[in-house]
């Protein structure tokens, strides 16, 4: 994998763990956001 998948993957990671717990902290469960990052991590790994 090069770098640039890398470094990308990592922000992927990033940005889902924080929408996780941004939405988890207000609403008490997990929003869809989640799901989107999910989606753009599998998208870079392809």
């Amino acid at each position: 994998m090069d770098v640039v998948k890398i470094n990308n993957l990592n922000m992927a990671r990033a940005q889902r763990e924080m929408a996780e717990v941004d939405y988890e902290d207000v609403h008490g469960k997990k929003f869809e956001l989640h799901d989107c990052y999910h989606v753009l991590e599998e998208s870079i790994l392809r």
